[in-house]
């Protein structure tokens, strides 16, 4: 199994994998900030960690393996466009490619070539992690005003600073955040 990304759920995934049986885990991350990360996946049971910034991760594993590649592949990173591409890599023919992970709207998958699913049979699929429902809930009580805003509350902001009525308003910065940021006291 790999596993790309070592935070949080990447660690619990380790160790889930090692408890559940898996002979052979390795875990990815990217630089200085992963360091501390990467040490912790070899606590939890990683056979194997791969810093990205320095080492092909598909050529790491392939020499630690005799060749082999993962069976499951779990990319949990946040905001790593080429961690897809990586997946991919590290997947071995037939094998499967969880993406838990988001890129960000509008983010490319640099060094993906689609061909490389369809020739090795790849399954794909993508997992959000989380209850939609429970998660927006959860987000809504952070707010003092009790819920998330909309693209209409920024888009209302802006017409009323582009209004008559603004006429009188100068260098403001308005925040648009249902009183995240306001400070009492």
């Amino acid at each position: 199994m790999a596993v790309l990304g070592p935070g949080v759920r990447g660690l619990c995934a380790v160790a889930a994998a090692k408890e559940a049986g898996a002979g052979f885990v390795v875990v990815t991350g990217v630089g200085e900030r992963d360091g501390g990360r990467l040490a912790w996946a070899e606590r939890f049971g990683a056979d194997l960690t791969v810093d990205v910034a320095l080492e092909d991760p598909v050529e790491v594993l392939r020499e630690a393996t005799g060749g082999r590649r993962a069976d499951v592949v779990l990319d949990v990173t946040a905001m790593a466009p080429d961690a897809f591409a990586q997946a991919v890599g590290l997947a071995r023919s037939g094998g499967t490619v969880v993406v838990a992970g988001t890129r960000g709207a509008g983010t490319e998958a640099p060094g993906f070539h689609p061909d490389d699913l369809v020739g090795r049979e790849l399954r794909v699929f993508g997992a959000l992690g989380v209850d939609r429902d429970d998660y927006a809930a959860n987000r809504a009580a952070m707010v003092p005003l009790g819920r998330q805003g909309t693209a209409w509350d920024v888009a209302n902001a802006a017409l009323y600073l582009a209004s008559d009525e603004a006429g009188f308003v100068t260098g403001i910065c308005l925040a648009v955040d249902g009183g995240q940021s306001a400070r009492v006291g």
